[in-house]
């Protein structure tokens, strides 16, 4: 493999690892802020939220794990900053350019 295939997939690897420790923090930080506002509901504070679901559930119509899909959906038009796209869409790019640099 070239030095420009390596680097492709070295960077590929990198925004995977990303997603990975990304989406991990994004369900804590979910987890721990429904927790409290179901804490808060039961002393009178707040309303119950909506039921969320923190594991994959196809059944499950508020899951956290669809927030993160919807993230991966986002749509740009016109110019784009690299840096404003999602960890996922940075990931749809490279493997755009890997395609196309080898095919």
């Amino acid at each position: 493999r070239t030095e420009v295939e390596l680097f492709f997939l070295q960077a590929l690897d990198e925004v995977r690892q990303k997603i990975f420790h990304s989406r991990a923090h994004y369900k804590q930080a979910a987890q721990i802020a429904y927790q409290k506002l179901m804490l808060d509901a039961s002393t009178g504070k707040e309303d119950y939220p909506k039921i969320r679901t923190f594991n994959k559930s196809e059944r499950s119509t508020n899951c956290v794990y669809q927030d993160m899909e919807d993230a991966d959906k986002c749509m740009y038009v016109g110019k784009v900053n690299i840096s404003d796209l999602t960890w996922e869409q940075k990931e749809k790019v490279l493997c755009l350019l890997f395609a196309k640099m080898n095919g």
